[in-house]
């Protein structure tokens, strides 16, 4: 705050220490900043709420509008109100003592948080190493199973090779005439059907184990050698039909469930190779195995093109019996499944090697259709050939010498070639006789070793 010059003259005049209080020191700030405060103020005022504010402003609409009302009028709206007679309070009072005794029995029977006793982690972590050794133990026996199934398969395909050898309906009953013959058939025919009715009751005794599928009745047939195999074999047909047609729901259902969450971890298994024409799509999208069979059996060209692949005998050795079609033709009376055992086979060394056996089959399948690169520049002599070897080290052995010399000529060398003999030889000893010295030869200029 600024005083005139007569003010400032008067203060210096004046001797005695000016008294003053100390919380009145801001006081002239204060009114500064009151000051400024009303300027800022009067200055929002003058320029009032900007055009955003207006757009978004609702409450200027008409509807929201207030109407007059004098205190006569409120008070008479209060006056209307009813008042609560004894038995209302009574009610109201004990309502809200019993509000407040539950809020009290509530809080008094939540526990505390802290108090929570919390899992040690050492605990934790040893049920969940618990639960991974399960988890591991179990994918080990389904893979041993796996094997085990698939080692069967490969094993039974020598008895389905074999069966597409037999003779044709028509050319049966003369080529089997003999004795010995039909005790061969009629031994084969009664190991199978004690074979079919192991695998029968294997059948439901897993059914009965699942506990969601009832196993179908089935009529129970006593084998006898030389019975009527030809009933045998369709009551056989007619208890699998039943017994498929019973699990077929829950297959699809296992199937589909199991395929999602294949799909959903690695979904690049179920997406189309190039080698495997059963898994590509037109939108190279991913499916399950189960929308893969259907579509894979609604499109008719394709069903009969399997279906046909199936009636080609291509496997080794002649047929029995004439007038059988060649390697290449479709017969009816044949089923060959070799594409399906060549995929079998795939798996078991896929699961064998960890999964690069495919790899490399389809990398060698890559080199084989690859074009191999020519040089045209090296033909006719314009290019020299050759091929670089590697560097030889320690080839040559060493040689033992044989014929090697004695002491005294290593002694003759070594003192010709330093130009000087010994100094024992130059020493008459007593006892022995006198070397005659050798007499000086001309080298004509020629000196060794200097």
């Amino acid at each position: 705050m600024r005083i005139s010059l007569a003010e400032q003259i008067r203060e210096i005049a004046q001797v005695a220490p000016k008294d003053f209080d100390p919380d009145e020191l801001h006081f002239g700030q204060e009114e500064q900043d009151k000051d400024n405060d009303a300027a800022t103020e009067h200055y929002l005022l003058e320029l009032g709420p900007s055009a955003l504010r207006k757009a978004q402003d609702s409450l200027s609409d008409p509807k929201y509008s207030g109407k007059r009302v004098s205190r006569t009028q409120l008070l008479a709206d209060v006056d209307e109100q009813p008042p609560l007679s004894d038995s209302q309070v009574e009610d109201s009072e004990s309502d809200d003592q019993s509000q407040a005794s539950q809020e009290d029995e509530s809080d008094t029977s939540e526990p505390s948080p802290r108090l929570v006793p919390q899992p040690d982690a050492a605990q934790t972590l040893n049920q969940t190493r618990q639960d991974d050794q399960k988890k591991g133990l179990a994918v080990s026996r389904q893979l041993s199973l796996w094997e085990s199934l698939l080692d069967a398969r490969i094993r039974f395909q020598k008895v389905l090779a074999a069966s597409n050898l037999f003779p044709s309906h028509a050319e049966f009953d003369s080529l089997v005439e003999q004795t010995s013959t039909q005790d061969a058939i009629h031994a084969l025919l009664d190991e199978t059907l004690l074979l079919s009715e192991d695998l029968f009751q294997l059948q439901e005794y897993l059914l009965e184990t699942n506990g969601e599928i009832a196993p179908p009745p089935r009529k129970r047939i006593k084998i006898d050698q030389g019975g009527d195999y030809a009933a045998a074999v369709s009551s056989y047909s007619g208890a699998l039909a039943d017994i498929e047609s019973a699990y077929h729901p829950h297959l699809v259902q296992t199937l589909s469930k199991w395929s999602n969450k294949i799909q959903s971890v690695a979904p690049s298994v179920l997406l189309p190779s190039n080698r495997n024409a059963f898994t590509k799509s037109s939108r190279n999208e991913p499916k399950n195995a189960v929308q893969l069979i259907s579509e894979s059996f609604s499109d008719q060209t394709s069903w009969t093109k399997m279906v046909d692949r199936t009636r080609v005998y291509r496997g080794k050795g002649e047929r029995i019996g004439s007038g059988f079609s060649q390697h290449g033709e479709r017969d009816p009376e044949v089923f060959d499944d070799t594409d399906f055992y060549q995929q079998l086979l795939r798996d078991v060394i896929d699961a064998r090697n960890g999964g690069s056996g495919s790899q490399d089959w389809i990398q060698a399948q890559k080199e084989r259709k690859k074009r191999k690169v020519v040089d045209t520049k090296a033909s006719k002599g314009r290019k020299i050939r050759y091929e670089v070897q590697a560097k030889l080290q320690n080839f040559m052995v060493p040689i033992p010498v044989t014929n090697g010399w004695h002491e005294e000529q290593i002694d003759e060398l070594f003192s010709s070639l330093l130009g000087k003999g010994f100094q024992e030889d130059d020493i008459n000893t007593p006892g022995q006789e006198e070397q005659p010295t050798r007499a000086p030869v001309d080298l004509t200029g020629f000196r060794v070793f200097g």
